[in-house]
């Protein structure tokens, strides 16, 4: 069941909004310090990551968003190591944390046809996205989970 945080409260500079967010924390540690990524409609270029020590978040660093992702990219961690930048049209950008070799998961055949919403990075290294897609024009839209390598 769903429950409220613990953690403190995310940290958003007065005034700001929100436009994407993603969460993780290394299950493999008990005293774990959460990472966050936070992109803000002022600045939505730059994803901000923050990680929470002692009772209240501190800045780690920053992971660009590419350009032409839409106005709403989608944040995912893969672990604690890559957060995973995803866009409106399908594409998937893996990001390492350290300063690594970038990714690119280009979007997969047939996209045009589907609203690309989140992606997730599965353990054998595949991407999972989430799209809605419409089979005609009167049909509602309807949730497909798309894998790819």
């Amino acid at each position: 069941p769903c429950q409220e945080s613990q953690h403190p409260p995310l940290p958003m500079p007065s005034g700001s909004e929100l436009v994407s967010a993603a969460f993780t924390e290394d299950a493999s540690t008990a005293s774990a310090n959460p990472l966050v990524a936070l992109v803000f409609k002022n600045m939505p270029e730059i994803a901000a990551l923050y990680r929470a020590v002692a009772g209240s978040w501190h800045p780690v660093g920053e992971v660009h968003v590419p350009p032409g992702l839409g106005s709403r990219p989608s944040l995912g961690f893969d672990g604690v190591e890559h957060l995973l930048v995803a866009g409106a049209a399908g594409e998937v950008h893996r990001r390492h944390l350290a300063g690594g070799v970038p990714a690119l998961h280009p979007a997969p055949a047939g996209a045009n046809a589907r609203e690309f919403r989140s992606a997730c990075a599965l353990p054998e290294g595949q991407i999972m996205r989430l799209t809605l897609q419409r089979m005609d024009a009167s049909a509602p839209w309807g949730p497909e989970l798309i894998s790819s390598a």
